[in-house]
């Protein structure tokens, strides 16, 4: 973990800035630890991920704001139920970066999209940088973050859009396309069962 502008509290109990590895390896395993004590049973994997994915990406680096990643890690979806058969899944999403609600609500019950269902896979893969910089389709628009996970998509051989032209971002993924699409994200042969 490298460490720029962290922000420290010194032996006088003043607030100082600080950087270097050794701090800012202090801030990643305490963060890394309080995840610990709120999910028990995570693996160091998921951890990983959690920190991981709950970091902004500024100048092509990942920036741990522990704050931010406990409030995702921790924060229930206001609209999932407590013990609801799903609500681990839920918040799985939320700790990983897959699900990013900036209204705090999951909406159980709205139909998914071809656009979010391809941004989950593509988040839920770490959001991997591609070779393809565009989606080649008249209705994904440049520089976005679904064009970005459209690219990746094509890509992997997971969709080739609904025609040559078109991705069709704004239709109800169907049953069939999320059962595809997820075959195709696992990397299975499409005769494999």
């Amino acid at each position: 973990a490298r460490g720029a502008d962290l922000r420290l509290a010194s032996i006088r109990g003043t607030r100082i800035r600080g950087e270097g590895t050794s701090f800012a390896t202090a801030v990643v395993s305490g963060t890394a630890a309080q995840l610990w004590t709120l999910h028990p049973a995570w693996t160091a994997d998921e951890v990983r991920a959690a920190l991981f994915n709950t970091a902004q990406v500024v100048d092509g680096l990942r920036v741990l704001d522990p704050q931010r990643t406990l409030a995702v890690c921790t924060a229930a979806f206001s609209d999932v139920p407590e013990g609801a058969w799903y609500s681990g899944a839920a918040a799985w999403t939320a700790a990983h970066g897959v699900v990013q609600s900036g209204t705090g609500r999951f909406a159980p019950d709205a139909p998914c999209t071809r656009a979010e269902m391809v941004t989950f896979l593509y988040r839920a893969a770490g959001s991997p940088k591609t070779a393809r910089t565009e989606s080649g389709f008249a209705d994904v628009s440049a520089g976005g973050a679904l064009e970005r996970a459209v690219c990746w998509a094509v890509e992997a051989g997971i969709t080739n859009g609904t025609d040559a032209a078109h991705f069709s971002p704004d239709e109800t993924c169907t049953r069939a396309q999320a059962a595809a699409f997820l075959h195709r994200a696992l990397g299975l042969p499409e005769g494999q069962r």
